[in-house]
C-alpha cells in the first residue's frame, strides 16, 4: 500500500520498493518464450494478397503482442507491438520492452516472399 505524505505525493514504503525491485530483476532474469504463433491470410478483395503474422511473447509473467501486417503485392509493412503501431516500419525495427529485453523484428525478402524474423 503507497503512503500518501501533506503534499498529496505517494510514497513508497521500504517494503514496496524492496519488493518491487525483486520482480523487476526476475523480469530481467526471464527467459523469453514464444507462446503462440499464427499467420492468416487477410486481404479484402483476395484473400491471398496480404498475410498477418501473430507473435505473443512470455517474458517473465508478461505477455507482449506483436503483429505483422505484410502486403504481397505493394510490399508494404504495419507493424503493431502490444497495440500500439509502429510508425515509418520498412523492413527492420528495434524496441527495448520492459525488464531490459530487446525486441528486434525483420522482414527478409526472398523470390517475392516475405519471412518475418522476431529475435528477443
Amino acid at each position: 500500500m503507497d503512503l500518501v505524505d501533506r503534499c498529496g505525493a505517494t510514497v513508497m514504503s521500504k517494503a514496496m520498493a524492496d519488493e518491487e525491485a525483486k520482480r523487476e530483476a526476475a523480469q530481467r532474469a526471464a527467459t523469453p518464450r514464444l507462446a503462440l504463433q499464427r499467420s492468416s491470410s487477410i486481404g479484402k478483395r483476395v484473400m491471398a494478397s496480404k498475410a498477418r503474422h501473430v507473435y505473443h511473447l512470455n517474458i517473465g509473467s508478461k505477455t507482449h503482442e506483436v503483429i505483422l501486417d505484410l502486403s504481397k503485392l505493394s510490399g508494404k509493412c504495419k507493424l503493431t507491438i502490444d497495440g500500439q503501431q509502429v510508425q515509418g516500419f520498412k523492413r527492420s525495427h528495434s524496441q527495448t520492452l520492459p525488464g531490459a529485453h530487446t525486441l528486434d523484428v525483420n522482414v527478409k525478402w526472398k523470390y517475392l516472399q516475405r519471412r518475418p524474423a522476431i529475435v528477443v
